[in-house]
C-alpha cells in the first residue's frame, strides 16, 4: 500500500445493540448509499469532551491531532439540550483494551470517560 493513500471512514452512530446496528447497515446497502458499510462490534470508546459548539468541536479534535491521536465527532440533536456535540477516540471490543489510548491521552492533558451504548 502507499503512504500517499488515504483512507476516509464515516460513522453513522452508536447503537445501543446489534440488531439496530445491523438494520442500518442494511438500509444503507439495500439504498446503494453505501455498498461498503459495515456494522463493527466494538461497543467502547472513550468520550474526550462534551463541547457546546462545531468550533469547539474542531479546537479539540485539533489539539488531538498534534498528540497523533485521531479521533471522531458525533452530532446529535438532545432531547432539551439542542444539538450536543461529543468528540470521542477509539473503538473497542473490551474495556480493558482502551488502556493504552487512556494512558496517551493522559500524557497529553486531555480528560476522558470510557464510554458504551
Amino acid at each position: 500500500m502507499s503512504i500517499d493513500i488515504q483512507i476516509y471512514r464515516v460513522y453513522i452512530g452508536r447503537f445501543a445493540n446489534w440488531d439496530q446496528a445491523h438494520r442500518v447497515v442494511q438500509s444503507l446497502r439495500g439504498k446503494r448509499l453505501a455498498g461498503h458499510a459495515t456494522a463493527i462490534p466494538y461497543p467502547f470508546t472513550l468520550r474526550v469532551g462534551e463541547v457546546g459548539s462545531i468550533v469547539e468541536a474542531r479546537e479539540l479534535i485539533e489539539k488531538l491531532k498534534l498528540k497523533v491521536i485521531s479521533s471522531f465527532l458525533s452530532i446529535s440533536s438532545g432531547e432539551s439540550e439542542g444539538i450536543e456535540f461529543e468528540v470521542f477516540v477509539g473503538a473497542f471490543k473490551k474495556s480493558d483494551n482502551a488502556f493504552w489510548l487512556m494512558k496517551m491521552l493522559e500524557q497529553g492533558g486531555f480528560n476522558f470517560k470510557q464510554i458504551s451504548p
